[in-house]
């Protein structure tokens, strides 16, 4: 239909798209206009940021209501930059009288998939319990037979410390964790 179209309001698909737009005026004059763009939700424009910063008590419910603990105030969070169109940074941070987490984070967006990397760390501050964690993530969607079916895969890796703890747990003394996941999927 005629009228006004921004192209960022296009449906574009996750990883890399080759876009084709024909474009025909009032007269039937046909002009192509055609180029690439890749696009993965992790990744923000050049210049950019996502960011949340809260600072609040915890609570616990009793019976038919909340009690908040004023004496331990809690931060929580995290702020990402687009550095270029494809590579962004991040951070986050949870962190309470008793404990913190935190960790760095980075994606990239490549004609050849994405990929992101986190490094994480928490510590009890009274009994000195620190651990660590690594996750790795890899992405590839492709379009096939049209422009609406897409085949996608992705890899992941997750380890875990025998010492780190997500915010709000204690000491658990559980095994080095490792988690590999593959997933393929066809839209």
């Amino acid at each position: 239909p005629a009228g006004k179209y921004n192209v960022r309001d296009f449906p574009i698909l996750s990883g890399n798209n080759d876009v084709d737009i024909e474009i025909t005026d009032r007269t039937g004059r046909k002009e192509h206009i055609r180029f690439s763009v890749f696009t993965y939700p992790e990744l923000l424009e050049a210049g950019l940021s996502q960011y949340s910063y809260s600072i609040g008590l915890p609570s616990f419910q009793n019976g038919f209501g909340y009690r908040y603990e004023p004496a331990n105030p809690t931060f929580v969070g995290f702020h990402k930059w687009g550095i270029t169109s494809y590579w962004t940074g991040g951070g986050d941070l949870q962190t309470d009288k008793m404990q913190a987490l935190g960790g760095v984070t980075q994606a990239f967006g490549t004609p050849f998939g994405s990929f992101s990397l986190g490094v994480g760390a928490s510590r009890i501050y009274a009994q000195h319990y620190n651990g660590l964690a690594f996750r790795a993530r890899y992405a590839f969607q492709m379009g096939v037979g049209g422009a609406r079916r897409q085949l996608g895969v992705s890899l992941g890796y997750d380890y875990r410390t025998p010492r780190f703890l997500n915010f709000g747990e204690g000491p658990s003394g559980r095994p080095v964790s490792q988690e590999v996941s593959a997933q393929l999927s066809r839209e």
